[in-house]
């Protein structure tokens, strides 16, 4: 295995108070001084700007790692200068041979950065693509403060006879056009974006080293959905008809119907007599229920109030399990996003 820096932990706590965040030291990123040029701040969230996802838009640079199929290793993460850990959060460890599609090898909700540390075991998979160049990943999305997404990146070499595996696709968040995670400690633990990575939530997708990919064609029912069931509609309609020689007089009245009109009785009756013929006017009622509209096609990372005191997120084509508003707050919609008001 290559060797590899590592910034010892104690001295990483010993500098600084409180205005940068977190960075991946192993294995060693694109923009440290292992794999330049240097980016001083790479601790930095992306953003659509300069740093956009994926790898905040750093290009490759020399392999600083090795990866072994079957085996485990420790991804460790370094508290830059004055390190803001915002409670910690949720952290993904994913790999990628074309860098557009990456697989999730280690998950872990709520205590990244805090409970569970700084260093992560990584289980590399026994049919991980054996590749001479991939590139492996650190995500985080911090509990409180600006919502923010982080990302570095680190060149690998991976060891293995093994040319393709299956692994839940990678969640990215806080970033135009993504899903909005708000911070932990305004919504219910259930609600705070765990929803998303929990087993079976993401799509399951199937790379291999040639960048040849597959993504299976359903997710887990785990994955949060949004079913609107058609309101039932019901249409009667009665006539009733007598005809006289002399006169004819019929009132019709009706309410539209937006659906389709089926007729279930028609009864027709006619009382005839040598001097006199007597007709009933025609009524014609019709009943009916407009049907639910249902709410499909959305936009990634759209927001909509579902009434005042709940919402969803739109995330790859689907609104969410009905999420709430804070405590003392009503939802009010905005175009595609919304704010809460007191």
């Amino acid at each position: 295995m290559l060797n590899v820096f590592k910034l010892p932990l104690a001295v990483a706590l010993l500098v600084g108070s409180v205005s940068a965040h977190m960075q991946m030291g192993v294995p060693a990123p694109r923009g440290s001084a292992q794999s330049p040029p240097i980016d001083y701040d790479l601790n930095s969230p992306l953003d659509s700007s300069g740093r956009p996802f994926p790898c905040g838009g750093k290009p490759a640079g020399p392999v600083t790692f090795e990866i072994n199929a079957g085996s485990t290793f420790t991804a460790s993460l370094l508290p830059a200068d004055g390190a803001n850990f915002h409670d910690g959060g949720h952290c993904q460890f994913a790999i990628s041979y074309d860098e557009k599609n990456w697989v999730v090898l280690k998950t872990v909700i709520r205590e990244c950065l805090r409970a569970d540390g700084l260093d992560y075991p990584i289980d590399v998979p026994a049919d991980i693509p054996g590749a001479d160049r991939a590139v492996f990943a650190w995500t985080w999305i911090n509990a409180e403060g600006n919502r923010e997404y982080y990302m570095n990146c680190a060149d690998v070499k991976v060891n293995s006879a093994s040319t393709s595996f299956s692994g839940p696709q990678l969640f990215v968040a806080d970033l135009p056009g993504y899903p909005t995670i708000p911070e932990f400690a305004l919504v219910p633990a259930s609600q705070d974006g765990r929803q998303y990575l929990a087993d079976g939530a993401r799509p399951t997708i199937t790379v291999s080293s040639n960048g040849q990919v597959q993504t299976s064609a359903s997710k887990s029912t785990t994955k949060p959905t949004t079913t609107t069931k058609p309101a039932k509609t019901t249409t009667t309609t009665t006539t009733t008809t007598t005809t006289t020689p002399a006169k004819t007089t019929t009132t019709t009245t009706t309410t539209p119907a937006k659906t389709t009109t089926t007729t279930t009785t028609t009864t027709t009756k006619t009382t005839t007599t040598p001097a006199k013929t007597t007709t009933t006017p025609a009524k014609t009622t019709t009943t009916t229920t407009t049907p639910v509209p249902t709410q499909s096609g959305c936009t990634s990372g759209a927001y909509a109030c579902i009434d005042d005191n709940s919402y969803h997120i739109c995330d790859s084509g689907s609104w969410s399990i009905s999420l709430a508003v804070p405590p003392g707050t009503r939802c009010v919609q905005n175009g595609n996003s919304i704010y809460f008001s007191l």
